[in-house]
């Protein structure tokens, strides 16, 4: 989010913790004012609020998708594009994206921000065109915090919780310790060795940072 307001219209992150980056994308966009959209060759394009996602027919071909954001995109918006990048070797859709990117920064509200338009483009590959990089400010997602570690270990303990009880009893010691392991891990990966170490037993308790540190 501070990112976001340093005024950048083309931001470019590359990350495989994709589900977790869209959430993070999202909730800043709501929270900057902005309306969230995003596309997929699945699904093409899709305007992302707080209630049931609404669609735009025809827009799963990237191209297509560009050239109707550049004609009807009104609102203050924030436009996340998924996997562009295995699509910009065609000729239409580099041209499309970079047309797109210099309007978003050209346009006659960008100054003022009342009707800022940004563009996120999330891919899981490195390899842009030249052009795409120039455009685009590169946004690197950082390991999670051990705030955020402690919340990784509070929400593995509620999907295991889904399936049955599950004993949690980790004083504030041990849970530090436990936090203190699964730094420099992906919040998939800590979340993944946290529910591991719950499977046998369905209990999170100190006898068990052994297996995590393991």
């Amino acid at each position: 989010k501070t990112f976001l307001q340093a005024r950048h219209s083309a931001v470019r992150i590359v990350t495989l913790e994709e589900p977790e980056v869209r959430d993070m994308v999202r909730f800043s966009a709501l929270d900057l004012g902005l309306e969230p959209w995003e596309w997929s060759a699945t699904y093409g394009l899709r305007r992302m609020g707080l209630g049931p996602a609404e669609g735009v027919k025809g827009t799963e071909n990237p191209a297509a998708a560009l050239h109707w954001l550049l004609a009807n995109l009104a609102a203050p918006s924030m436009v996340v594009m998924l996997d562009l990048a295995d699509h910009l070797g065609d000729a239409r859709v580099l041209r499309a994206t970079r047309e797109l990117a210099e309007h978003f920064r050209m346009g006659p509200e960008a100054g003022d921000g009342t009707g800022r338009k940004v563009l996120v483009l999330l891919d899981s590959k490195e390899e842009v065109p030249a052009s795409v990089g120039f455009l685009t400010a590169r946004y690197d997602i950082s390991a999670p915090d051990d705030e955020e570690l402690e919340e990784v270990v509070r929400r593995a303990v509620k999907k295991m919780a889904q399936s049955g009880p599950v004993r949690a009893a980790l004083s504030k010691r041990d849970l530090r310790s436990l936090v203190e392991n699964l730094r420099g891990l992906t919040r998939r990966h800590a979340e993944q060795v946290v529910m591991a170490a719950m499977v046998e037993d369905r209990a999170l308790t100190a006898e068990d940072l052994p297996r995590v540190i393991d």
